[in-house]
């Protein structure tokens, strides 16, 4: 089990790695494009917990 756990782990921070270091790649590759659809995966997930941080509404002090 522990092992499974490992590989797993493992596998998800190298996709990470890969989503983040995808925009360095040149523009029309399918690799870049591979990494914009993982990141835009991610974002999904974050605007369905709350968005993240938005903009703060100004207030008048």
């Amino acid at each position: 089990m522990r092992k499974l756990f490992l590989v797993a782990f493992i596998a998800l921070v190298a996709l990470a790695l890969f989503a983040v270091l995808g925009e360095s790649l040149p523009e029309g590759s399918a690799l870049r494009g591979l990494s914009d659809g993982i990141r835009s995966v991610g974002r999904g997930i974050g605007n369905a917990f709350g968005g993240g941080y938005g903009l703060l509404p100004g207030g008048t002090g």
